[in-house]
């Protein structure tokens, strides 16, 4: 069973496919911002592609291994935020119409990995709400910097897409 947060539109697991989710040496992908989320901690070699088809990301083992892009599934056509994530024994691919929905995709990838899964799964996932905020309150304290990005870090993680910092009314303002 996966715990995915949020709990995704549909998840199909079959535990007799053994995979291994942590081994994708490459990545190919026809998105070329992807350094912005998949960050040094994936020590992979990353390969573009032109295919405008829609945002993916395929983690392989190899270069040369093959793989396909499926299609857009209909529950995720109109959702500007939707994304497939598909794991295999071969690769794992996340596919979406749109940068952000790569993101979201990527999201729940990181937390499956998390929880090391060792067998195939498909997500396919959108938001129900547009406004997903998180309000933190500073009355209280000021978390330092590094506190601070591991937070809207994890806030991302779960598919927040708005933080509201709430400063209180103590700024030190002069009379003129």
């Amino acid at each position: 069973m996966l715990n995915l947060l949020p709990n995704p539109k549909y998840c199909k697991t079959q535990i007799d496919i053994r995979v291994d989710i942590r081994s994708g040496k490459v990545i190919k992908t026809n998105y070329n911002k992807v350094n912005n989320f998949a960050d040094d901690s994936f020590d992979c070699i990353v390969i573009f592609e032109n295919n405008p088809s829609a945002f993916y990301l395929v983690l392989l083992n190899n270069p040369n291994s093959k793989f396909y892009i499926p299609e857009i599934p209909e529950m995720i056509r109109n959702q500007n935020e939707g994304y497939l994530l598909e794991i295999d024994n071969e690769y794992t691919v996340i596919l979406s119409l749109t940068e952000c929905g790569l993101f979201y995709g990527w999201q729940t990838y990181l937390q499956l990995l998390q929880q090391e899964i060792d067998y195939y799964t498909l997500v396919i996932d959108f938001p129900d709400n547009n406004f997903r905020g998180f309000h933190m309150d500073l009355r209280y304290g000021m978390p330092n910097f590094d506190r601070m990005i591991q937070i809207i870090d994890r806030l991302a993680l779960y598919k927040f897409n708005k933080f509201i910092l709430e400063y209180e009314n103590r700024f030190q303002f002069k009379n003129t």
